[in-house]
């Protein structure tokens, strides 16, 4: 209710500045195979992804693919539900429910990473640093990635707290990167190669 009447007052305020504010639905909306979104993401060569909680949905700008697991495709992706997606030079990084999945930018096609902690768990986050490294967080453990997904560093939260979850990854104009979690932010050391609490 606060959130409501806060926009509309916004809302009188910059009307009252000569300023419109509108809003429209989205050119792709009744393409996509959910209207549950979860994430939106343009990759750096224009196509916008779209992350629902049953189907990975594409737009080049004209038409919408969406790509789901069915009877004909059972693993083309780790899940269905769809909760972070980043891209770097090599992939579309999509974080589901279960995992996370891959799209090859050159060879056109899905797969699911291999990583046995990963497999079942919910990607919380998904973040491409100015390296074009992709950090991942799911439960209690960060894992960074080289670009080219052969390579993974892994940070494991679960010695601060029974109870740690990591929530979100962020990196700063600076380029430190720090983890937000439900036991206090965290901020990488890049010399050492770990994360230490921000005070």
């Amino acid at each position: 209710l606060f959130l409501m009447i806060s926009l509309l007052c916004l809302c009188k305020e910059l009307k009252a500045e000569g300023i419109q504010v509108s809003a429209s639905p989205l050119p792709f909306y009744n393409q996509i195979y959910s209207n549950e979104i979860f994430d939106i993401h343009q990759d750096r060569e224009g196509y916008v992804w779209i992350g629902t909680t049953s189907a990975l949905s594409r737009w080049n700008g004209k038409k919408v693919e969406n790509f789901y697991n069915d009877y004909s495709h059972p693993l083309l992706l780790s899940d269905n539900s769809i909760t972070y997606i980043t891209d770097n030079s090599h992939y579309v990084w999509i974080g589901t429910n279960r995992g996370l999945t891959l799209y090859d930018k050159q060879k056109r096609h899905f797969r699911v990473l291999e990583n046995s902690y990963l497999r079942n768990q919910r990607i919380k986050y998904v973040m491409t640093d100015d390296d074009d490294q992709v950090w991942v967080a799911a439960g209690k453990r960060v894992f960074c990635y080289a670009p080219d997904a052969t390579q993974e560093q892994l940070f494991d939260f679960s010695g601060e707290s029974d109870s740690v979850s990591i929530n979100s990854l962020y990196q700063d104009r600076r380029e430190n990167i720090f983890t937000v979690t439900n036991c206090g932010i965290f901020l990488f050391d890049r010399i050492h190669r770990h994360f230490f609490r921000f005070k």
